[in-house]
């Protein structure tokens, strides 16, 4: 009985002894489930965060690398413009001198394409009057196109008539035509006519659609070399670039519009009064390009104006983009890409820029 009641004892410690290690070993083992955990954003600031993202898009094109843009961001730092210029501008160099080096054509085609995602990264955050802007902007479209002709990928460059101005389209034929729709694609806020190519086109062409993409105003080439901004009557450029491709090219059957990002506000407006399109696609849905903006204003700052305290409402708008990469580049972006002189005053008014009206 004694030794009975002793087993008991020393099994009942047995068992205290085993509860507390596992108890020490999952605890342990939540501590460091805590602290090794995905964080899910490259930067805490949302524009940063998506601009590394859109690099990472054109993985899938062969327009840039997983390994090479993880490398890249981890000397970058948020709101700090010249040393994202200058990170990206190595990342793209790099690669221009593997284009050289590489016998291969595919090796060297894809070099290049990789080198023109970095370089329209690298002016992505520069200030709009920033003198190393223009050059950047040439040499990310010459990488593009000779990495392009490089690879054999066929396309025509197509100057499009706007009354005393021109847009920049691009057409891509399909290889192998499955006689579907003619796909006219274009982007929004703050994109370039080439990149488009890796948005949609490539995949598209292989799969035997035709596209043709533009630049409009307030986008690309229109906007820098000829500083033609935004409209909200985006069937007026598109039905020039419609006129055009049409005045050369065969009418196809179908022709789908498809707007990217703020694209997806323009390309709906466009179709709405443009009747040759059989179709329109919202890459993805913007219903109101001003309310975007208006959601994010204090409901301060218009009754502030009002009372003529716009100077001091100024002064606290520079003070907050000190701080704030994403307020930063989004007013410069805007007065740049739309022509504002005043932000908030535009901000305060309702330009028709609703697909409900």
């Amino acid at each position: 009985m004694e030794n009975l009641q002793a087993l008991t004892i020393e099994s009942s410690r047995e068992t205290k002894a085993s509860s507390a290690a596992t108890s020490k070993v999952g605890f342990r083992s939540k501590l460091l489930q805590r602290k090794d955990v995905g964080a899910g954003r490259f930067f805490k600031d949302p524009t940063y965060h998506h601009a590394v993202l859109r690099a990472l898009n054109q993985v899938a094109a062969r327009g840039a690398d997983i390994s090479e843009v993880l490398q890249a961001t981890t000397n970058m730092q948020a709101g700090d413009e010249q040393n994202w210029h200058a990170e990206w501008s190595a990342l793209a160099e790099r690669n221009m001198v593997r284009a050289r080096s590489a016998r291969n054509p595919k090796s060297r085609g894809e070099a290049l394409l990789r080198a023109h995602t970095y370089w329209a990264r690298v002016q992505f955050y520069l200030p709009p009057c920033d003198a190393k802007r223009p050059a950047t902007y040439d040499l990310c479209r010459k990488v593009f196109y000779e990495g392009l002709d490089t690879l054999g990928v066929a396309y025509e460059k197509i100057d499009v008539p706007y009354g005393a101005n021109q847009l920049k389209a691009v057409y891509y034929p399909a290889p192998k035509s499955i006689g579907g729709p003619l796909v006219v694609f274009h982007g929004g806020y703050d994109t370039i006519v080439e990149e488009l190519y890796f948005f949609l086109a490539a995949e598209a062409t292989s799969r035997g659609y035709s596209v043709l993409t533009f630049d409009g105003p307030g986008q690309g080439a229109p906007l820098r070399e000829q500083g033609l901004h935004f409209t909200h009557e985006w069937e007026r450029p598109t039905s020039a670039v419609l006129d055009r491709f049409l005045a050369t090219h065969p009418k196809p059957e179908k022709i789908v519009l498809i707007g990217l990002s703020m694209g997806g506000y323009l390309a709906p407006r466009a179709a709405a009064f443009e009747p040759r399109f059989d179709g329109v696609v919202s890459y993805d849905i913007c219903y109101d390009v001003h309310d975007t903006w208006v959601r994010k204003i204090p409901r301060f700052i218009a009754p502030l104006r009002r009372m003529g305290l716009g100077k001091w409402v100024d002064r606290l708008t520079a003070w907050k983009a000190s701080s704030s990469p994403e307020l930063r580049w989004a007013l410069a972006t805007a007065a740049w890409t739309w022509g504002l002189t005043d932000f908030w005053r535009w901000s305060i008014t309702s330009p028709p820029t609703r697909l409900l009206e």
